[in-house]
């Protein structure tokens, strides 16, 4: 869907962008993106492994997250920390994942 639409297509998730989605980047953008609809949509059809894939959702965006506010600063020219927000969400809930883990 990605390939056909522009050469210069904007996609970014997490703090990560980019303008070629057939770059490493955007490879991995859009299974960021894809995880959160799979993600999406197993909660919205109550399914069995909705908490599993939601889990590694979170996992893998507060990881990117974390990657992108602290490690791809330190590796550019010049150091600018930009802060993600969406990261104390995606820590919420993980934390409301746990708790209805523990209540099963």
């Amino acid at each position: 869907m990605f390939w056909n639409l522009s050469p210069n297509l904007q996609i970014s998730a997490f703090g990560l962008s980019t303008n070629n989605p057939k770059s490493l980047i955007g490879i991995f953008i859009i299974f960021v993106l894809l995880l959160n609809a799979v993600s999406a949509f197993s909660i919205l059809f109550e399914n069995k492994d909705a908490i599993i894939i939601t889990k590694l959702n979170v996992i893998i965006g507060i990881a990117v997250c974390l990657i992108s506010m602290i490690v791809l600063p330190i590796l550019s020219k010049s150091y600018s920390f930009s802060p993600r927000f969406e990261i104390l969400l995606l820590i919420l809930i993980y934390k409301k994942l746990k708790q209805i883990e523990g209540e099963k």
